[in-house]
């Protein structure tokens, strides 16, 4: 998931001292927005991140001290393939923060989920990639373009949450949590992955997401579904062999009133 700029054209008022001063804020921007633009390709996610970061603080001051200035900024939809030309500031700042989403996604979809620190690490950049795509949909309004547009972003927001539940479902299941519990965050996360099925097919039949997502999303609900039946059953399976310890053992304090017993009881 990412959106791809194309050459950015840039012009400026040179004719009195604030337009040079703006012309040299562009010169030390453009630079920046240039490398973003294949950050993904070229350079590792985590320095993709931080280039970003930095190009966002540099949108920041120029929307500080040049409000009202026009600028081209051209955008590749990350799903109609289509050139989006905007010279809002507001628009450059949703695409970078699209980007710096997009990022997060990708940096917790590459930890080793095998290491404790990977899980976490996941977990966490998951949960912050939903939470600039909803800062998106609520400072943002009237997007352009497809990928930026309200429905398309909350749907991006839920398939993330929902990646990030099945990291702490897997994280429960490695430590062993209680059957009850992790049958309870399967069915929790299958929940999710269900409602989304029903929007990525109305999404396919719009031309926004092709038939790998459909399938892909309904492969993880299958998958969790069956989790979540497998940890009912384990636990179903523990409470009955519980209830047939302690008959067991009620039976024999009944049939010898004058044994001792000794030891801790074991836990089953």
């Amino acid at each position: 998931m990412g959106r791809t700029q194309t050459a950015t054209l840039l012009s400026a008022n040179r004719c009195n001292g604030v337009g040079r001063m703006l012309s040299r804020v562009l010169v030390a921007t453009l630079p920046v927005r240039k490398t973003v633009e294949h950050a993904n390709v070229n350079v590792y996610f985590q320095t993709a991140r931080d280039l970003l970061y930095k190009y966002f603080g540099q949108l920041e001051l120029l929307e500080l001290r040049f409000p009202e200035i026009r600028v081209n900024f051209p955008w590749r939809d990350a799903f109609t393939d289509k050139i989006i030309m905007q010279t809002s500031i507001a628009y450059e700042k949703a695409s970078v923060l699209f980007q710096i989403a997009s990022t997060h996604s990708a940096i917790a979809a590459s930890q080793s989920r095998s290491d404790p620190e990977g899980v976490k690490r996941a977990f966490y950049y998951f949960r912050t990639s939903a939470g600039m795509l909803s800062y998106i949909n609520e400072n943002f309004l009237h997007a352009p373009s497809t990928d930026l547009s309200r429905e398309v972003i909350k749907f991006l927001v839920d398939i993330i949450l929902a990646q990030a539940t099945e990291v702490f479902f897997e994280k429960c299941a490695d430590e062993k949590k209680g059957n009850a519990l992790v049958s309870k965050v399967a069915a929790q996360t299958a929940s999710m992955y269900t409602t989304l099925v029903e929007d990525v097919k109305d999404f396919m039949g719009k031309g926004i997401f092709d038939r790998n997502w459909v399938t892909i999303i309904q492969v993880r609900y299958a998958t969790l579904s069956t989790s979540q039946h497998e940890y009912m059953n384990a636990d179903h399976t523990t409470s009955c062999r519980l209830k047939a310890s302690t008959s067991n053992l009620l039976h024999n304090i009944t049939a010898d009133l004058l044994m001792t017993l000794r030891g801790s009881m074991v836990t089953l």
